[in-house]
């Protein structure tokens, strides 16, 4: 019974979509690409990161401790510039691995190639690995994770 009710119940009268809204979608969208492909074309960077100049440089190389932790050293004096346990800074053990991680996918043996850490002129700070061309900008994770790292520079 129920199914000769559904079957005589009006139907909704659907309505087209309009076809304006469809043109000017798709004029939109064309037009994204027109942007796009002529900045391309006249040699437009679209770097969200500007141009800056490196105003301090450290090489730098990471090791794991016995008890999971983390030290950095001077990748060309040996010196250790700081050792982070195990249950302190999880950030400077996640970039670390992050790096290295990136970097056995393109060369697995290559420990000896250091990472390099830098402070721009415009005040950024970053960890970047030469080998693999992955660059970490630490600003993007808080002032306390930036200040980690510029006192490894000084």
């Amino acid at each position: 019974m129920s199914t000769e009710r559904q079957r005589n119940a009006p139907r909704p009268i659907m309505k087209p979509f309009p076809k304006g809204a469809l043109y000017g979608a798709g004029a939109l969208i064309a037009f994204s690409f027109v942007l796009v492909g002529g900045s391309r074309l006249m040699g437009y960077k679209m770097d969200w990161v500007p141009e800056a100049v490196a105003v301090a440089e450290r090489p730098i190389s990471f090791a794991r401790t016995a008890d999971g932790g983390v030290t950095v050293a001077d990748a060309k004096t040996g010196d250790v510039l700081g050792t982070w346990p195990h249950d302190t800074n999880a950030f400077v053990r996640t970039v670390m691995l992050g790096l290295m991680h990136d970097r056995s996918a393109v060369a697995p043996d290559d420990r000896a190639t250091p990472f390099r850490l830098t402070r721009w002129h415009d005040g950024r700070v970053s960890v970047s690995d030469p080998v693999s061309g992955r660059s970490v900008e630490l600003a993007a994770f808080g002032r306390s994770q930036v200040e980690t790292f510029e006192r490894l520079l000084d």
